[in-house]
């Protein structure tokens, strides 16, 4: 049986600021040796906006700008990264996970359009969907 060195993340990601998240992940998963890097939910815009409006204003397409950064990062290091982070899809908000990998595209592991990421959220349907 072989093993794996798995890192699980915590982190403090500012309300919207993308940018600066981004790098912060980026830093975190260049800077171990396992294999596996959790990061929590939402880590990429932050957790909590006052409005889906707020929320959707940050959101981004999965794949995108910073999935594709983190991907290439985890082919670069030869890691696999998960990510929580708001995706927008089809004028919709989705608090996701995604599965990155050294020789896989994006992967979703999860997606919902959970009542807690904002406030004002109307449902809470989930799905899970592995491409």
């Amino acid at each position: 049986m072989s093993t794996i060195r798995v890192a699980s993340v915590q982190t403090d990601p500012r309300l919207g600021e993308t940018a600066s998240n981004l790098a912060g992940l980026e830093a975190r998963l260049a800077g171990t040796e396992a294999e596996l890097v959790v990061f929590p939910e939402c880590a990429l815009q932050g957790y909590g906006f006052e409005s889906l409006a707020e929320g959707l204003a940050v959101a981004e397409p999965v794949p995108g700008p910073s999935t594709d950064r983190l991907a290439a990062l985890c082919r670069r290091h030869r890691r696999h990264a998960i990510v929580g982070l708001l995706e927008r899809a089809s004028g919709q908000l989705f608090n996701t996970a995604v599965l990155l990998g050294p020789r896989t595209p994006v992967r979703w592991l999860f997606q919902t359009n959970d009542p807690s990421t904002t406030r004002t959220a109307a449902s809470n349907t989930t799905a899970v969907r592995l491409t």
